[in-house]
């Protein structure tokens, strides 16, 4: 037995949310993976920064960029040489900037710019 207040509209409605909520896991999906590679980068780089001055310290440096290139799959985006290091009395700061291209949409690309600067004490 119908109801005569019943009409349809709320079908039409959790349709297009439903669409609205996929769109958005799709394009979270696709772009999730370029912060977050970012963020590990980000955190490598504060563990390389620490690295106390010493001996050998601009090779160590050296394998710990490209080592953390490899572990975050930036090597298409970066080389070692891309990266800014100033050594101080206490401290050395990394610097990086960087473009990443994704799609967010079928068809749709975006370039994402990163810009990365840390800074490692010791003493």
């Amino acid at each position: 037995m119908m109801r005569r207040s019943e009409t349809g509209r709320g079908r039409l409605s959790s349709l297009f949310w439903l669409a609205v909520f996929v769109a958005l896991g799709y394009a979270a999906w696709h772009v999730g993976p370029v912060y977050y590679a970012n963020y590990m980068l980000n955190d490598k780089l504060e563990e390389i920064a620490r690295t106390p001055r010493g001996g050998h310290v601009d090779e160590i440096i050296a394998k710990g960029i490209h080592d953390a290139l490899r572990e975050t799959e930036l090597q298409e985006y970066l080389r070692p040489t891309d990266f800014k290091i100033a050594t101080g009395e206490y401290s050395r700061t990394i610097t990086v900037e960087y473009e990443r291209e994704a799609n967010v949409f079928p068809g749709w690309p975006h370039t994402f710019r990163f810009t990365n600067k840390v800074e490692g004490k010791f003493f």
